[in-house]
């Protein structure tokens, strides 16, 4: 009822808000409202608000009834809180009542807040409503003021002030509605929130209770007479069993349950079955097409490892509608609220323990074969037999009987001590079990064909694993003759839990090792054969992902490890303190886990940079038709793009908010105003060669004279190679700014090459035309289509000149193509007889002055 209330009074406001927005909105953007319209306006409003106020009524209603509701709640809080108070007090409280009141007033404190969260979502969403619609009457009462000064003759209609003085009186009325609501609002909250503080406080208490009783726990000596008597007292629980089980399956009042929900909650049975369907359409389909290419991947592989992951694959793809069955199921019983209930967790739990089953078995089967039946492990007959007997058989030990039956003994209510002596009993066979398959004759031609590194293989490797399991077994068995039963209890299941937790970590790591090296391998790896030019990169991508796989199974491991040995996790609050130590720089407070976050966000974007910029190249690009200098500029937008929001990130982990990210850019302003001119000049001209492209990598430029290509467009300057093969380095703002020759700005197509040649004036006219032109045609690099032209250009001083146009496929043409037409046409012309003239002058004597005068006398030669 008061969500139906609620529904309504919200459409009714979002319509009444959406009414006088666009009256709003119309006021300013013709300043005055036209008067005719005003008539309908506050008629119209009228009715919303009057709809408006009686769904804020019981809007209201509803939250004094939630406030009662939250005042009840919060009494009987302090009296629960009283009473456990009283008797931990007195000494009364058993552990057992502890841990239960911890977990209901966790599932309270959680409820809590949630309703915590949604009346504070509410509250702002209604203040914003109310600060809307508030200022839509301010306006509409500025128009009706601007009426009455002008004496509009609207205003002197008596119906129109009746419908003003009207709609004014419900204005007030909402929002004096509206101002008890969020009143009301803040009512709740502040109940709500004294409840929450109480659960705060008395979950901490627990807490420390409840750590404090296991701790004493464990240490509680006991005789020996006990211990029987709680044996006695197990096994006659356990014979009650099949009882409270069948009580518990033949519940009179489950029937009516599935029935009323089969009615209330129809939609979601339906949303329930759609996804259903799906998941069974999916299965079958990833069925269809990953079985094969499974298969054929673990034919191609030859480590153990990896034979193993892949038929680990296969079996789980094969099982995938099972999967897929037990996963919609524990779905549907969070949806339908079932998840309480013992019926549901039992079915779901014994599902769980089948397919697990069902999996490990054929995994075990296919490992453990033999040779001759073709196993993954290559074993005699006789040891694989032997194994694989043993490990089927410890499989179903530690499903069947310790997750699916201590399980089922523990929700069907088993006493605190018979669960712990039947936790012992399994603890101690598992080891025993173990003990004994290390044990074995067999183990020696097991141990070495194990998958793994050599010091795994090695005798002494498992022989120290012996001497720990035998240690450990002492100390269960010493335990328990002094007396310390629970310790005894919780070394054997914490050292189960704990070997466990070793096989499956190892289990993982193999797994995504084998995986890795099949994709990765540099001989035979998928990926590596689509890129064998990217080996260095491979390598190091693979060991870098090898470590974070390594860093997250350790740290994760540990964790666990940790909690099963029941080691207090309170020295993770001092890390935490340590890492949030800083000092203050201005209004920004720099610590050690937001410099370690800040440096870890910048290296992850450049790794995810080059890592999207390979796959792009080694995956995307060879499907598309372009050409490299489009690449180039995806390439490199990729990589601003990723770099910025890496900055960006970087610079939120450090405390500085887009605010003062502004005040820094103001700053910047200034620095590039005075001394940064240049490099933001060339900044953003790089940003302009890059989207608009008037330069291209890869494309064949003349600058100052000289002929190259562009090898690289970077931030700052652009690195063009000359044919001499030395490199300019260019700043990008003179790219833009100079006039440059772009020889394939359109691509590397036809061009035409521009030549000139000289005859002398006694030639003939025709045939040096002939000749030029057969010339051209045999040169290969000359295309056919555009054919070659010949043109007599001028009279030169001393000969008749010639221009030659030729048209090459490629700017790369043109130098060769200019010496080998060049050569041909002098030898064609010397073979024909033509010369090729060169500049030269006449000098021409009029006046021969007389020699003898300039002679030296005959007298003064004898002299």
């Amino acid at each position: 009822m008061v969500m139906r209330w609620r529904r309504l009074f919200l459409i009714s406001s979002a319509a009444a808000l959406g009414l006088l927005f666009s009256l709003t909105v119309a006021a300013q953007e013709s300043k005055t409202l036209a008067p005719e319209s005003l008539p309908k306006v506050l008629a119209e409003g009228a009715k919303v608000l009057e709809k408006d106020i009686a769904a804020g009524k019981a809007e209201a209603e509803a939250l004094q009834q939630q406030i009662k509701q939250a005042e009840g709640s919060l009494q009987n809080l302090g009296a629960q809180i009283a009473t456990l108070k009283a008797s931990q007090g007195a000494g009364e409280l058993q552990l057992k009542q502890a841990q239960e009141a911890l977990e209901t007033f966790t599932r309270r404190e959680a409820a809590v807040a949630a309703k915590i969260k949604q009346a504070e979502d509410m509250r702002e969403q209604f203040s914003k409503q109310l600060s809307t619609r508030t200022n839509a009457f301010a306006g509409l009462k500025q128009e009706v003021e601007r009426l009455k000064a002008a004496k509009h003759p609207l205003w002197k209609s008596p119906k129109f002030r009746s419908d003003w003085e009207r709609y004014e009186q419900l204005a007030k009325q909402y929002k004096t509605g509206a101002t008890q609501t969020l009143e009301r609002f803040d009512e709740l909250l502040r109940i709500t929130g004294e409840e929450r503080q109480s659960l705060a406080g008395v979950l901490a208490e627990l807490t420390d209770y409840v750590e404090t009783g296991k701790k004493e726990e464990l240490l509680k000596r006991r005789t020996l007479g006990f211990l029987w008597e709680t044996v006695k007292q197990t096994w006659k629980s356990l014979l009650e069993m099949p009882g409270r089980l069948a009580q518990d399956l033949s519940e009179p009042r489950l029937g009516p349950k599935v029935a009323a929900t089969l009615r209330t909650k129809w939609a979601p049975l339906l949303g329930l079955l759609a996804v259903f369907f799906l998941l069974a359409w999916s299965a079958v389909h990833l069925r269809r097409s990953l079985l094969p290419k499974l298969a054929l991947w673990e034919s191609e592989v030859t480590g153990l490892g990896t034979k193993i992951i892949f038929e680990a694959g296969e079996i789980i793809v094969a099982h995938l509608f099972a999967l897929s069955f037990v996963a919609w199921l524990a779905l549907t019983e969070w949806v339908l609220g079932w998840w309480q209930t013992a019926v549901a967790r039992i079915l779901l739990l014994g599902l769980f323990v089948w397919v697990g089953l069902r999996l490990g078995l054929r995994l075990i089967q296919a490992v453990f074969a033999g040779q001759d039946q073709k196993g993954i492990l290559p074993l005699d007959d006789r040891t694989a037999r032997f194994y694989c007997r043993h490990f089927k058989l410890l499989l179903t030990y530690i499903l069947v009987l310790g997750l699916f039956g201590l399980g089922l003994l523990e929700r069907l209510g088993l006493e605190p001590d018979s669960y712990q002596i039947l936790g012992l009993a399994f603890g101690v066979g598992l080891l025993v079990w173990v003990l004994y398959l290390l044990r074995s004759r067999h183990f020696d031609d097991l141990r070495t064909e194990l998958p793994g590194p050599e010091w795994l293989k090695r005798r002494g490797f498992f022989l120290t694993v012996r001497v720990l399991l035998l240690a450990v077994l002492a100390a269960i068995i010493l335990a328990s003759l002094l007396g310390f039963q629970n310790l005894s209890a919780y070394i054997a299941q914490a050292a189960s839990l704990f070997g466990l937790l070793l096989v499956l970590f190892w289990v993982t790591w193999q797994g995504v090792r084998g995986a890795l090296e099949h994709a990765l391998e540099r001989e035979k790896g998928r990926v590596s054969k689509k890129i064998r030019q990217k080996e260095v990169v491979l390598r190091n991508y693979f060991l870098a992902i090898m470590k974070v796989v390594v860093a997250f199974l350790v740290a994760g491991a540990l964790l666990i490890i940790l909690n099963i040995w029941g080691v207090d996790l309170g020295f993770l609050s001092w890390l935490s303190l340590i890492l949030n130590w800083g000092t203050n720089l201005g209004p920004f407070h720099l610590t050690l886990l937001g410099l370690g976050s800040a440096a870890l966000a910048l290296y992850l974007g450049r790794w995810s940079s080059r890592f999207l910029r390979i796959l792009l190249e080694v995956r995307f690009y060879p499907r598309r038709d372009w050409d490299q200098s489009i690449r180039y500029t995806i390439a490199n937008t990729l990589h601003y793009f990723i770099q910025a929001v890496a900055i960006l990130m970087a610079l939120s982990l450090l405390g500085i908010s887009f605010s003062d990210l502004a005040i820094v850019a103001g700053g910047l302003g200034v620095g590039i105003g005075f001394g940064l001119q240049n490099i933001v000049n060339n900044f953003f001209s790089g940003l302009i060669l890059l989207f608009e492209r008037p330069i291209k990598v890869g494309d064949m430029l003349v600058i100052d004279g000289q002929w190259g290509q562009v090898k690289e467009i970077r931030v700052r300057s652009t690195i063009f190679q000359t044919f001499d093969r030395s490199v300019l380095i260019i700043p990008n703002s003179d790219l833009i700014s100079s006039k440059i020759v772009n020889w394939t700005h359109y691509g590397p197509g036809i061009n035409r090459l521009t030549l000139k040649v000289g005859v002398s004036y006694g030639s003939d006219v025709r045939r040096v035309t002939m000749i030029l032109d057969e010339v051209c045609r045999a040169n290969p690099r000359v295309v056919s289509e555009p054919p070659p032209q010949i043109f007599f250009e001028a009279y030169g001083d001393s000969s008749l000149n010639f221009n030659i146009w030729v048209f090459l496929a490629t700017p790369s043409d043109r130098i060769p193509a200019t010496h080998e037409l060049n050569t041909a046409i002098f030898e064609a012309f010397q073979e024909a007889g033509i010369e090729v003239p060169f500049p030269q002058r006449d000098l021409h004597i009029k006046n021969w002055p007389d020699l003898s005068a300039l002679a030296p006398s005959a007298g003064k030669a004898e002299a």
